[in-house]
């Protein structure tokens, strides 16, 4: 690597509104020390400032290079952009800390912007872990939108951990919104328009936590409330059936086409018929969030994201 091209990696803690056990935190700086990328790097954690005399002393001590800055912000989206403000970077990736990142996923994203300057953002694959049928299910069902199935361009760049060019990130702040999945879709439908290039590197892996079924329909109902925020909130009353189905169905054809193209890199034989259930009930979990959209809510009534 030039000697110009450092490296930081900014991480996003959020989600825990009152309490934190910093197990996440610990287990997502452990990764970033364990990576196998030969060159320094920084590493900033990224905390609200609610938590500045609670943070354990044993995160800086972690991994070499550690900068903990507290801000006035709770949303994972705020905390992400003043992070990135702090970092020195040329390449810097940013991560959530409910994340692991797999040893090489530095040095795979590095050595692709590195190698082809066209592109301006790579990530990898997301996975919830592959040791139950639900999380190896899910992690196809969720985050396999993105997965191409092979090294090469992709459309979506990665919310919960990508390397980005420092001038992308000046370029593309969090649009503000009460609903973080509308901003992280705004964000790329932007950056596409402007023509920036994005890469997807397969054996780049990160393992984001599953927080089980409270998890999963928070998750949804956000999906469910963004599907129709950016499509069309303010239809005629007895418009909205029509346009939920419309949306619904769409996305179950986006899912089965990813189930279709790279099933079988995340599933085993026996894990099908999960899979498929899950494809059907997982509309059903969205319903709610559509409704609040509907309603004029800026984001699902019940929602732990910030």
């Amino acid at each position: 690597m030039s000697t110009d091209s450092t490296v930081s990696v900014v991480i996003a803690s959020d989600f825990e509104s009152t309490e934190k056990s910093w197990q996440d935190e610990r287990a997502c700086l452990t990764s970033f020390k364990n990576q196998d990328f030969p060159e320094k790097f920084e590493i900033i954690l990224a905390v609200n400032e609610a938590f500045k005399d609670k943070i354990p002393p044993d995160l800086c001590q972690i991994a070499p290079e550690v900068k903990i800055y507290c801000f006035p912000v709770q949303r994972s989206s705020e905390l992400k952009d003043l992070g990135v403000q702090k970092a020195i970077g040329q390449f810097i990736a940013v991560v959530e800390a409910d994340c692991i990142a797999s040893p090489n996923w530095l040095r795979c994203l590095v050595q692709v912007l590195e190698n082809h300057p066209d592109v301006a953002i790579a990530s990898g694959r997301t996975i919830y872990g592959f040791e139950s049928m639900l999380k190896r299910s899910l992690s196809l069902l969720d985050r396999a939108f993105m997965d191409t199935g092979k090294l090469g361009w992709v459309g979506h760049v990665c919310n919960n951990g990508a390397l980005y060019r420092r001038e992308i990130l000046n370029q593309f702040p969090y649009p503000k919104q009460d609903n973080p999945f509308i901003s992280a879709r705004v964000r790329n439908q932007k950056m596409v328009q402007q023509g920036y290039k994005f890469f997807f590197v397969p054996e780049a892996i990160m393992q984001h936590a599953f927080g089980g079924w409270d998890f999963l329909c928070d998750e949804r109902r956000n999906i469910g409330h963004g599907d129709v925020i950016l499509y069309n909130p303010n239809c005629i009353p007895w418009k909205r059936p029509i346009v939920a189905i419309k949306l619904l169905l769409k996305r179950l054809k986006n899912e089965f086409g990813d189930c279709t193209r790279v099933g079988k890199n995340y599933l085993l034989w026996y894990d099908w018929p999960v899979a498929i259930g899950l494809l059907v009930a997982l509309r059903f979990l969205e319903i709610p969030g559509m409704m609040d959209a509907f309603n004029g809510s800026s984001k699902p009534r019940k929602t732990s994201y910030t």
